[in-house]
């Protein structure tokens, strides 16, 4: 029997797709980025410890370096989520809460645990609806931070080669790719992972096994 045999385990994870492995582990790594994110703002929010703009701007004119206009967008994405509080705040602990879920949920898919190709798939999939709707709800603090990063770029870079940086559309480009590439985009690649023919078998031969131990010891004296 499968049950009896020590490395039955072992030899049915060696049939753990390479995919399943990139995927979950991709999963992992936004799901980690996500709860940073949503401590980090819901911090910020509940205690009202936003950074200044005009030091954002500033710090990127000493640099002189266009890398630190992110650092402008940041500050004016969270000044924005701060006047709109009401209706951040509560997102924020979604993504807190539902990003510890999927590195929970990656983080078993990986080991192969009985049941977790179910929850993960459920877990990703709630975590990109969660991304559209956030994506969705969020619109006035992104065209805010949009805006905030345009003026700066007009103010500090000039040169021609720079004009994308004082574009509107490349920003708001920026952000639709982000979101699509690593918010949505990764939960969806998860999901297909999970979803596919050579994982789902992976999972019954590792819950096969897990059953057959569970008969010998029932059966044992």
């Amino acid at each position: 029997m499968a049950g009896t045999d020590p490395t039955g385990a072992e030899r049915a994870r060696s049939l753990r797709p390479w995919f399943l492995v990139a995927a979950m582990l991709l999963v992992w790594l936004v799901g980690v980025q996500g709860v940073s994110l949503g401590c980090q703002h819901t911090m910020a929010l509940r205690d009202g410890v936003l950074t200044d703009e005009r030091s954002a701007v500033d710090e990127a004119r000493l640099a002189n370096d266009p890398s630190h206009l992110g650092f402008v967008m940041q500050a004016a994405r969270m000044r924005a989520m701060a006047e709109l509080r009401g209706r951040t705040f509560p997102l924020s602990v979604g993504r807190l809460v539902l990003s510890l879920v999927v590195v929970g949920a990656s983080a078993m898919a990986l080991a192969g645990r009985p049941g977790a190709r179910t929850f993960a798939m459920q877990a990703l999939t709630v975590n990109a609806v969660f991304g559209v709707a956030d994506y969705v709800l969020t619109e006035p603090v992104r065209s805010a931070a949009v805006d905030a990063v345009v003026r700066a770029a007009n103010e500090l870079f000039q040169e021609p080669e720079q004009a994308p940086l004082r574009s509107h559309a490349f920003w708001h480009w920026v952000e639709r790719i982000r979101v699509g590439a690593l918010e949505i985009g990764v939960m969806i690649a998860g999901v297909a992972a999970l979803g596919a023919t050579r994982t789902r078998l992976f999972f019954e031969a590792i819950e096969a096994i897990e059953k057959a131990r569970e008969r010998e010891r029932e059966d044992e004296p």
